[in-house]
């Protein structure tokens, strides 16, 4: 018993809400009323017998025709046309094409019914709801006059048909039948005009709808371009991405052009044999958006040009799936979406270039430090080379001392030499990550130093700007250097820390140390310091005399 009442309920649910958001299913209900009340005229014989000579099949046959349209109109008429079901977009042909044929029956069942004085009058007349609605006002209010001609026509032979139905020679029956076809007139009007006015409110909300998607649809294209990577390419994946899970449009493709200058397909979210490559080709020559409608797919196809100051940076080429008409509305969508991929594919370029000069300013300070330091340190290591010839061709007692003097230039030496070596190669072609490389770098630095380092990585490991990664790598390396070549210490410890907010490296040492006031001395600190502040970062320095030295810097990334 629950089962079927929650089923009724669900059912009477169902139907309720059909009413509320289709205002044909609202007329079949209303219908409904005025069947009841033929029903009640025909029970209480308030009518003469000749109009109530076929009860109750008359009653049935008006019930199963209502029964058919509200069923058809609320569950069927979705399934099998749900575009067509959101009234307002088209003409609901099917609908139109019951709705007279209901009119129709509505005449046959005046006739038997005995014409005037019939219990179906309001049954009758409201047949016309349906096409009047569905009917621009000129056509419905000609399908009314039309209705009125056959309505006088049907009273006119129904005392023919059914013996004893009052005819037009009845007393009063030119005033009744002229009060009835005023009734179906001022009804049909009304109604034509309420579906005008339904059709225009429809129109409206789908128009607002449509702008309120595009908003979204830029909204949402912009937020993938201000997320995606600093690259050309993990900016095209991410677009596609974006765009696969829009559903605005049946493909979409982005194309940018190669070394040679020629276009190549970066992302999309279509098959390579669903791809117009000559209509993109057309938008980059001829720098404009270009559509063309492909009559086999269906579709329309869009190619918007990516530029920026006249400059063509690729070509996105969507496709999507209506009628030839859309192109109106498509083509300027393509233009403004293109627009903003364009000024996320410049700032891609502009990373990348700004990467570029990263690197290329770290390999020319890698050069000049190579002919500073190691070049120096080699040309130092020549000459007590030379003096500890001489020093051993005279027999002389110091030798040994010199000798371990070199033994320690010649390791800071090939210390320099692997650091430089292990650049940030690697991390900018994205084969290391930052913790790998300063990883490794502590590994390099035991196995020449003969200093145990032990190395400590927290929080969740993330990729930094080039620039980070650079301040990371550089002061490990000029830190770890001031161990080697200051602190005297027996070990050291480097720490890594990504927090959510920031990220920290802290080297620390168990040697000599050295009094604050000495900072300014020199050991590479100063260095060290304005590699931090100029990325926004804070260096933190803390030494004493004999309690070693711990130096921190503070990256906001």
């Amino acid at each position: 018993m629950a089962s079927r009442s929650e089923t009724r309920a669900h059912l009477l649910q169902k139907l309720a809400w059909a009413a509320v958001s289709n205002p044909i299913v609202f007329f079949y209900l209303f219908r409904w009323l005025t069947l009841f009340l033929a029903a009640a005229l025909v029970l209480l014989q308030a009518i003469p017998n000749a109009n109530r000579r076929y009860e109750p099949g008359l009653l049935l046959f008006e019930a199963f025709l209502l029964t058919l349209g509200a069923t058809y109109t609320a569950f069927l008429h979705p399934m099998i046309a749900p575009e067509r079901a959101k009234f307002g977009h088209a003409l609901p042909a099917d609908l139109l094409v019951m709705g007279i044929a209901d009119m129709a029956l509505n005449l046959a069942v005046l006739l038997w019914s005995g014409g005037l004085g019939t219990p179906f009058f309001h049954v009758i007349v409201t047949s016309l709801l349906v096409p009047c609605f569905l009917l621009p006002v000129g056509w419905g209010l000609s399908l009314a006059a039309l209705y009125g001609g056959l309505y006088f026509s049907v009273v006119a032979v129904a005392n023919q048909v059914v013996g004893g139905a009052a005819g037009l020679d009845a007393p009063g029956a030119h005033g009744q039948i002229t009060r009835d076809i005023a009734s179906l007139l001022f009804i049909a009007g009304a109604v034509t005009y309420l579906g005008s006015v339904f059709r225009s409110l429809q129109a409206e909300r789908r128009r607002t709808k449509e702008a309120l998607d595009e908003t979204q649809l830029m909204f949402t294209v912009t937020q993938g371009v201000a997320q995606g990577e600093g690259e050309t390419l993990g900016l095209a994946l991410r677009l596609a991405q974006v765009m696969r899970n829009a559903g605005v449009f049946a493909q979409w493709s982005l194309f940018l052009p190669s070394a040679g200058g020629k276009l190549e397909l970066a992302s999309s979210t279509a098959g390579v044999e669903a791809l117009n490559t000559r209509l993109a080709e057309q938008a980059a020559r001829e720098c404009r958006a270009v559509s063309q409608w492909d009559g086999d797919a269906r579709r329309w196809q869009v190619a918007a040009p990516l530029k920026v100051g006249g400059e063509v940076l690729g070509v996105m080429l969507v496709g999507s799936s209506g009628e030839q008409g859309e192109s109106k509305k498509l083509l300027p969508l393509s233009e403004a979406i293109a627009s903003q991929i364009a000024i996320g594919l410049q700032n891609a370029l502009l990373a990348q270039q700004k990467a570029e000069l990263a690197a290329q300013e770290e390999r020319s300070r890698i050069a000049r430090e190579i002919h500073d330091g190691v070049a120096q340190s080699i040309y130092i290591l020549s000459l007590q080379l030379e003096t500890c010839a001489e020093l051993a061709s005279q027999g002389l007692q110091d030798l040994g001392v010199r000798l371990e003097e070199l033994v320690g230039l010649s390791k800071q030496a090939l210390l320099e030499v692997r650091h430089y070596i292990f650049d940030l190669k690697p991390y900018l072609a994205g084969e290391q990550t930052v913790a790998a490389m300063v990883s490794s770098q502590v590994n390099e630095f035991t196995k020449v130093s003969g200093i145990p380092v032990s190395f400590a990585l927290s929080g969740e490991p993330r990729h930094l700007p080039v620039a980070g990664a650079a301040a990371l790598y550089r002061v490990t390396q000029e830190a770890l250097a001031n161990v080697f070549r200051h602190a005297k210490a027996a070990s050291a410890k480097v720490s890594l820390e990504f927090r959510p907010e920031n990220t920290v490296l802290t080297i620390t040492d168990d040697g000599n140390g050295f009094a604050s006031g000495d900072q300014a001395t020199g050991h590479g600190l100063g260095n060290m310091q304005h590699r931090a502040e100029s990325l926004g970062g804070a260096f933190a320095l803390r030494s004493a005399p004999g309690q070693g030295t711990e130096v921190r810097i503070t990256l906001p990334f």
